[in-house]
């Protein structure tokens, strides 16, 4: 049911929310390999990804956000490499390890910092791998690396929050609602223009509910009227069963449900129109208290704004232009 399913992703966003701060809040940085450099095998690069992300979450953004216009990104230059003699092969590198975090759509570098690392492995894969092991979030340099990114980024915002807000606006009154709450849904809880983001979030998100309640009514409605029978019981419930019961077709809807099972007897449709409405029972109760709800709304909105972000062509591996 789509009522399990925001209910559950609702409660796991929650559960998962940090304590925000005014200047430290989870800013969306998706963490990118790039083609210049050193050349290195997949392993050593998918490694670096890796590590990227883990110490990046470590210090405090989001690696994982495929949706996101900024990047963290890294490449080797000046490796030097050597081999001793013997029986036991060692491979001694020496090599200077990169650091970006930029905007992709703007095509501008925020912060950069640059690492002398050294490895010894029995193979040239194994001594990249080990070198690597010193980038870490309890790295100094790594630190102050991302906290000018973090600063950068969250200037970036306060400066042009107004323009990302009136681009939400405009899809709202074009009714491109998924547009509207991927553009409100950039802007991060510490920066300039947020509540008003937010805002527009769940009006959007409500508008857009409303649409897709009318659609699966539509869709009930029709399926019931061609074939009353337990065969177009069965489909009409399957859409009905959708209907979020904050959108404005929901009371048609628990009507039409109603129908079906008193004029379909059979025991599967009662059982699952009575699992229905406890399910919804239980959901009201608990949505009582007006902070839960506009809670969960906009973290349900954020998923719309994500799913949105990752289906639009994005380029994130090649940056030639640094």
């Amino acid at each position: 049911m789509i009522l399990k399913r925001i209910f559950g992703i609702a409660l796991g966003l929650i559960s998962s929310m940090p304590i925000v701060y005014a200047t430290d809040c989870e800013l969306h940085v998706a963490v990118a390999a790039i083609s210049q450099g050193d050349k290195v095998d997949k392993q050593v690069e998918n490694q670096l990804q890796m590590r990227l992300t883990r110490a990046a979450a470590a210090a405090g953004l989001a690696g994982d956000a495929k949706s996101s216009r900024f990047f963290i990104a890294g490449r080797f230059d000046k490796g030097f490499m050597d081999v001793t003699s013997g029986p036991s092969q060692k491979f001694l590198l020496k090599t200077t390890l990169t650091l970006y975090i930029g905007d992709a759509d703007d095509q501008k570098i925020f912060s950069t910092a640059s690492f002398e690392l050294k490895g010894v492995g029995a193979s040239e894969q194994r001594a990249y791998l080990n070198a690597m092991s010193q980038l870490n979030a309890q790295n100094l340099t790594f630190k102050r690396f991302v906290e000018k990114g973090k600063e950068e980024i969250i200037q970036y915002y306060n400066k042009y929050s107004a323009v990302i807000l009136t681009k939400a606006r405009t899809a709202m009154k074009q009714r491109d609602y998924d547009e509207a709450i991927y553009q409100a849904s950039q802007i991060p809880e510490c920066c300039n223009g947020f509540d008003e983001a937010a805002d527009l979030m769940v009006e959007a998100y409500g508008h857009r509910m409303d649409y897709e309640g009318a659609q699966l009514l539509s869709r009930a409605q029709g399926e019931w009227a061609a074939d009353p029978t337990e065969s177009g019981a069965r489909e009409a419930f399957s859409f009905l069963s959708q209907i979020d019961p904050g959108c404005s077709s929901y009371p048609a809807a628990k009507v039409l449900g109603d129908e079906i099972a008193k004029t379909v007897k059979e025991q599967w449709v009662f059982e699952n129109v009575q699992k229905y409405e406890d399910a919804l029972a239980m959901e009201k109760k608990k949505m009582q208290n007006e902070h839960i709800v506009r809670t969960r709304m906009i973290e349900a909105a954020r998923a719309v704004g994500v799913a949105r972000a990752e289906n639009q062509p994005k380029v994130v591996y090649h940056y030639g232009w640094f």
